[in-house]
C-alpha cells in the first residue's frame, strides 16, 4: 500500500470518529442510560439550533434530551428534534420520527438512538445526515435522491457502520453485536469499526449481516420469509405511504380468475328490452336481470312523467299575465 494510500485511509478514519464523537453521547459502554433515571420536565423547551426532524407518532414512554442535557421532555406527536438530540424508548415505547429530507425512522421499545447530524439543504442538492444507535431496533426508510448532488445517511452502532443513499432497513443494536437487514429496493454498505480499512460488506434486497465487537460483517445470507414478517411485526409504526398489507414480504401471487360478460354495441346505445336474447344463466342471475329490467323501465316512465308536467306549468306560466304590465306574452 502506498504512503498516499495509508494517509487516506487514516484521515477517513480520523473524519468517522470526528462526525460521531462530537455529540456528548458518543459510543461507549457507559452511553447507555437507563429511562428512569431521567429527570422529565413538564414544559418542552427546543434544543440549539434550527429543527432537522419531528416527532410523528408516539406510544407509551418516549422521552427526548437535548445535546449536554441531563433532563428530558415527555415526546409527543409534532415536537421538533434537533441536532444531538437523544431518543429513548421505554419498555413499552413506540415512537416514529421524520427527518427534513423526508426519511423515516420507526423505534422499537427499549431503543437509544442519538441524531448526530442531520444537514439538508434543499437548494444545494445536498443532504448528510448520522446517527448513532446506542442500543435497541430501529427501521430506517431512507428518502432517495436521485438527482443529489451529494447525499449520505450513516448509521452507527458499537462495532459497524452502515452507509445509504436511500434504502429500508432494519438495525439491531446490542452491546457487543449488530444485526443489519436490508428489505426491499436496498443497498447497503456495511464496515466494521474495529476494522474501517477493510472492505465494505454490501447487502442487497432481503439479505442480513452480523458484525461482532473487533470482527468484520459476517457473509451475507438471505432473509427467510418468515423472519421478514416477524421483524416487521416489532414496528408498531410505518411510512405514512405504507400500510401492514403493502409491507409484507410476498414470495408468490395467486392470479384470480374472472368472468367476462359480453353485450352487443347497439344494446349498449339503445337499450331495449323488448327484444330478449336466450342466455345460459342461472335462474338467480336472470331473475336478477329481469328485476333491473322493470327498473329501469320504471325509471323512464318517471323521467317522462316529470318531462309532462314540467312542459305544462311552463305553459302555464307563460300565459299567466304580468303584474302592472298591459296584455299577455304572446
Amino acid at each position: 500500500m502506498s504512503i498516499k494510500s495509508v494517509l487516506n485511509v487514516f484521515i477517513s478514519i480520523i473524519l468517522t470518529m470526528v462526525s460521531f464523537g462530537s455529540s456528548a453521547h458518543a459510543a461507549g459502554p457507559s452511553d447507555r442510560i437507563d429511562i428512569e433515571k431521567i429527570i422529565v420536565r413538564e414544559v418542552y423547551e427546543p434544543g440549539n439550533g434550527s429543527a432537522v426532524g419531528k416527532i410523528r407518532q408516539v406510544s407509551g414512554t418516549v422521552l427526548i434530551v437535548h445535546q449536554a442535557q441531563e433532563h428530558g421532555y415527555r415526546a409527543e406527536k409534532d415536537l421538533d428534534l434537533f441536532k444531538g438530540d437523544t431518543v429513548f424508548t421505554g419498555k413499552d415505547g413506540n415512537a416514529s420520527f421524520a427527518l427534513n429530507d423526508g426519511s423515516f425512522i420507526s423505534l422499537s421499545p427499549g431503543t437509544q438512538m442519538v441524531i448526530n447530524k442531520s444537514v439538508y439543504a434543499v437548494k444545494q442538492k445536498t443532504r448528510s445526515s448520522f446517527m448513532n444507535m446506542i442500543t435497541g431496533k430501529a427501521r430506517f426508510v431512507v428518502k432517495k435522491f436521485v438527482d443529489a448532488r451529494h447525499s449520505e445517511f450513516k448509521v452507527k452502532t458499537r462495532t459497524s457502520v452502515a452507509g445509504v443513499r436511500g434504502s429500508d432497513f432494519i438495525i439491531d443494536a446490542a452491546e457487543t453485536i449488530t444485526e443489519i437487514t436490508a428489505l426491499e429496493k436496498t443497498e447497503i454498505e456495511v464496515i466494521s469499526l474495529s476494522n474501517p480499512e477493510a472492505e465494505p460488506l454490501v447487502l442487497h434486497d432481503f439479505e442480513q449481516t452480523t458484525v461482532s465487537m473487533g470482527g468484520l460483517p459476517e457473509e451475507a445470507q438471505k432473509v427467510k420469509s418468515e423472519e421478514i414478517d416477524r421483524l416487521m411485526k416489532e414496528f408498531k409504526f410505518l411510512p405514512s405511504d405504507q400500510s401492514p398489507i403493502e409491507q409484507e414480504f410476498k414470495v408468490s401471487a395467486v392470479p384470480v380468475a374472472m368472468e367476462n360478460i359480453y353485450v352487443a354495441e347497439d344494446d349498449l346505445i339503445a337499450p331495449n328490452f323488448q327484444q330478449i336474447h336466450p342466455v345460459e344463466v342461472q335462474a338467480n342471475s336472470l331473475q336478477d336481470l329481469l328485476q333491473s329490467k322493470n327498473i329501469l323501465m320504471d325509471e323512464h316512465d318517471i323521467e317522462e312523467q316529470n318531462t309532462q308536467i314540467y312542459q305544462e306549468k311552463n305553459e302555464t306560466i307563460q300565459k299567466r299575465p304580468l303584474p302592472g304590465f298591459p296584455g299577455s306574452p304572446e
